[in-house]
């Protein structure tokens, strides 16, 4: 049952899924129909040694079956960072703001974040910019904060859903969570190597770079002409030791006088950062 919910919700990667199905039905499959996990495991260890499973591929699998265990509130954007648009604004209100922010969907509020009375879609509003923008509020989907993310991926299937509102325990919003993050927090750090066409660094105005997380600091340096310390691998790896925390989306500080501002960051890795090169 897991390989086919895996199959379902990340189609792009189906050829991977399909090389563990293979795997596991030529060591396990020829008598019973379920499996335990230890026992893909072992016929993900073994579609290793036999090389017709890479190692990201595997990589890519055991964190889809570890993932299982994790609690929405340890990946969800907190109450704190949550972006929503108040019930209470007006047509030209909401479309400036959508313009800004370019988020594709968003919580819907009255009074307090404790009151979120429906999700919009910007392409919704966007494309009947004479019509009300009430009329397209869509039912929100609220979760505990003790929901498991394997039970959250299901319940976005069966509900055609792709954000949640997460509750605490008296009932207050504690934060959000999308089916975007949860893709980003399974495939993170390997997703480049399955083609991904995401580029490591990139220009997007005078002295200014959009840079991976996973960039290499020696890339970085020969790339950009600049000398920051190579003794982390990475540039999220630089900035952690420096801060000694992951930093808020947005965060800004400065390093060895070069200005970083956390573009995207998750509560467990910082995924893309803007540079600026200070003359």
């Amino acid at each position: 049952k897991i390989i086919l919910f895996i199959s379902k919700l990340f189609y792009p990667f189906v050829r991977i899924i399909q090389k563990l199905v293979d795997a596991i039905s030529r060591c396990f499959l020829k008598k019973r129909k379920s499996l335990t996990e230890e026992e893909i495991k072992k016929a993900i260890e073994l579609g290793g040694k036999r090389g017709t499973i890479s190692e990201a591929e595997k990589d890519l699998i055991y964190s889809v079956l570890e993932f299982k265990d994790t609690k929405v509130s340890e990946i969800m954007t907190p109450r704190i960072e949550v972006k929503a648009l108040k019930w209470d604004l007006s047509q030209e209100e909401v479309l400036e703001y959508l313009r800004k922010t370019k988020h594709s969907k968003l919580p819907v509020y009255a009074e307090s974040l404790d009151n979120i009375v429906g999700i919009i879609q910007a392409k919704d509003i966007f494309l009947n910019e004479n019509l009300d923008w009430h009329i397209f509020l869509r039912n929100p989907l609220f979760v505990p904060e003790s929901k498991k993310i394997d039970d959250l991926l299901k319940t976005f299937l069966e509900t055609k859903k792709q954000i949640a509102i997460v509750l605490d325990e008296y009932g207050g919003t504690s934060g959000i969570l999308t089916l975007e993050d949860i893709e980003e927090e399974i495939f993170g750090e390997i997703y480049d190597e399955f083609e991904s066409p995401i580029k490591l660094i990139e220009r997007v105005g005078e002295d200014t770079y959009r840079v991976s997380g996973k960039t290499p600091i020696k890339t970085l340096n020969l790339e950009l002409g600049i000398d920051l310390p190579q003794k982390e691998d990475t540039l999220a790896g630089f900035i952690l030791s420096h801060l000694e925390k992951i930093p808020h989306p947005q965060e800004r500080f400065e390093i060895n006088q070069r200005e970083f501002i956390i573009e995207r960051a998750t509560p467990k890795r910082i995924i893309s950062v803007i540079l600026k090169l200070k003359k």
